[in-house]
């Protein structure tokens, strides 16, 4: 059953004839409805377009922001990684000189002591007298190639063989008029020993500067935050062609009347607003028809 719409007037003429009024011409045209579809599909969709864009640009800034500060800790902690490796080399090879060299200069002391009497020697050719203290053990054995060792360096002075029972292994220790030379192996092995030391400890400083810079970035050991995918992930823009199917049917009736149901949205309804109908206070009364002027 179709639900009467008061569509009709149903007044007699003089002549006894009902007269029936034409139906008004509707207030909106296909092409008017078509242009406001357009017009509202337009805007949405560079609204669409304006928001994925700012999401697309806030992904790439958060993630460029993110690289920086990965390869900024990465070269943090790259340096790190080299001053720990230096430190660790230079406390190995201390302790490899440690092991090694007591052992070769004892094995070989007697050469050692050899190359500094040649050194001196050299240094010392115009001195009369040149007074040499080794190990008692090693006095023996010094004496029979003394004087081949002055004749090589050039001296003519005399050379002075003397015992002591203090020095130990290849430790020796040569004198002249004006100065003198000594080989302390134990002496030298502490000052190598305090140099590798304060190096280390400066490494080690360096390696806090740098733990403390890392932790203060609140990047230390720890990969940078992902940008969440819903947080700039724009939703797919969908477009309706105008040839589809209407995606604002009109309501039954309605073009009887020349109004519609609002489907369009707000601007593109602005544009074209009906005037609205009269209120005679009376709800039963039929409805006034507007026409176009």
């Amino acid at each position: 059953m179709t639900k009467f719409l008061f569509d009709n007037s149903f007044e007699v003429d003089g002549e006894g004839n009902i007269k029936v009024e034409d139906k008004p011409e509707a207030l909106y045209t296909e092409e008017d409805l078509a242009a406001a579809r357009g017009e509202a599909q337009q805007i949405g969709f560079a609204a669409g377009q304006q928001e994925a864009l700012g999401s697309i640009q806030n992904m790439a800034a958060n993630t460029l922001q993110n690289i920086a500060a990965t390869i900024a800790n990465m070269g943090a902690q790259q340096e790190q990684a080299i001053l720990g490796v230096k430190q660790d080399a230079a406390q190995m090879a201390m302790v490899i000189a440690g092991k090694l060299a007591p052992a070769l200069l004892q094995s070989q002391p007697l050469d050692e002591v050899k190359s500094l009497i040649m050194e001196c020697l050299e240094l010392v050719k115009n001195e009369p007298r040149v007074v040499v203290r080794v190990n008692t053990a090693l006095l023996e054995l010094l004496a029979e190639d003394v004087d081949q060792l002055a004749a090589r360096g050039g001296f003519q002075g005399t050379v002075v063989l003397l015992g002591e029972d203090d020095l130990v292994g290849a430790d020796c220790r040569i004198e002249w008029t004006d100065g003198g030379a000594e080989r302390n192996v134990e002496a030298l092995f502490q000052k190598v020993d305090g140099a590798v030391t304060r190096y280390c400890a400066n490494l080690t400083d360096q390696i806090n500067q740098i733990e403390e810079a890392i932790q203060a970035s609140g990047q230390h050991d720890e990969s940078p935050e992902p940008v969440p995918q819903d947080a700039g992930e724009a939703e797919p823009i969908v477009t309706a062609q105008l040839d589809d199917e209407d995606p604002f049917p009109l309501p039954p009736g309605a073009e009887n009347f020349g109004i519609v149901e609002d489907p369009l949205p707000p601007l593109a309804r602005a544009a074209s607003q009906p005037p609205p109908l009269p209120d005679d206070g009376d709800p039963h009364a039929p409805p006034t028809v507007m026409t176009e002027p």
